[in-house]
């Protein structure tokens, strides 16, 4: 069943899958994996359910920082095996299956790590040219993991080879994303919902003198009033949230990202040409370039404002 839903990515040079087609592979893709995503996702869940018992005792704050390093590390992981297993045309359903996958992954950590960060510079490039240049360059990287997996591209050769796929197809990748964006927002809300109703918040008490209150707004999760209390997220409903979010829509979202580049290079079934490969290299140098002026930017502006709060603290005292 597997193998007929790939191959059925080889269509006409210049065509991509329909967004119906895509969320109907996914959905089938990620049942036929269902066990096997499991497996690996009690690794991070394991860390979170952790992470969340030291922060509920409380007074562990070594111990839940170290937890909080231990949960990056694992999900750095966690996200290249399961591009490994979404790439797997053999059976899996075996605790040995998922320990090898996490050991390939292993292997993998610091390649991953490090287009992961060209990515982020490459991103802060685009928005030192303000907020649409910045989607514009993630869009057109968003597919550098699997070019490092699939076609075995390392560093910013990942990242030219995911722009020279994008380059020509940007509004229909952007597309695609925004939809799955919009369908997985409506639905994590509606869970969110429910959880809330399952696990009711609490109140916490923000310890002003009598009588008093403090103004929040909307965008800190309040109401947008004065209050003398905050609603705080059941812890139970935080756990099962980022559960559900582990197993669930971040495997789907890989998934259905792993289709739309497979339906990029089946749309440009001769390949990438040289031309546009260089020119894709060009692009990325471009905005990296851009991207460490960005992050200088923000390292003087940091070390200016603090320079200029201990001079005018001097000149107070």
């Amino acid at each position: 069943m597997e193998q007929q839903i790939l191959s059925t990515d080889k269509k006409v040079e210049g065509q991509l899958p329909s967004i119906f087609e895509l969320f109907k592979k996914t959905f089938v893709i990620y049942e036929e994996k269902f066990k096997v995503i499991l497996y690996l996702a009690a690794l991070p869940v394991a860390v979170s359910i952790l992470s969340f018992a030291a922060d509920a005792i409380g007074g562990l704050g070594l111990v839940s920082f170290v937890l909080s390093i231990v949960s990056l590390v694992v999900m750095f992981l966690f996200y290249p095996a399961l591009v490994l297993v979404i790439l797997s045309e053999t059976p899996l359903a075996s605790y040995e299956s998922v320990k090898e996958f996490y050991k390939r992954a292993c292997k993998m950590f610091w390649p991953f790590l490090a287009i992961l960060g060209l990515g982020v510079v490459a991103i802060m490039g685009g928005a030192l040219l303000l907020f649409i240049p910045a989607i514009y360059v993630s869009i057109m990287i968003t597919f550098s993991v699997f070019a490092f997996i699939l076609d075995q591209k390392k560093g910013k050769e990942a990242l030219a080879t995911s722009w020279a796929y994008v380059k020509g197809n940007w509004w229909k990748v952007f597309g695609r994303y925004l939809v799955l964006g919009i369908a997985f927002g409506i639905a994590q809300s509606i869970i969110k919902a429910i959880l809330g109703k399952i696990f009711p918040p609490s109140s916490m008490a923000l310890n002003l003198p009598e009588g008093s209150s403090v103004y929040l707004p909307q965008w800190l999760g309040s109401s947008g009033a004065w209050m003398s209390s905050l609603s705080v997220t059941s812890p139970a409903a935080l756990l099962l949230s980022t559960v559900i979010n582990t197993a669930l829509f971040g495997p789907l979202t890989l998934v259905y990202s792993f289709l739309v580049y497979k339906g990029l290079k089946s749309a440009k079934f001769s390949g990438i040409s040289e031309p546009e490969l260089v020119a894709a290299r060009k692009s990325v140098k471009t905005f990296s370039v851009l991207g460490i002026i960005a992050f200088a930017l923000i390292v003087l502006i940091i070390f200016g404002s603090f320079g200029f709060a201990l001079f005018s603290l001097k000149s107070i005292l």
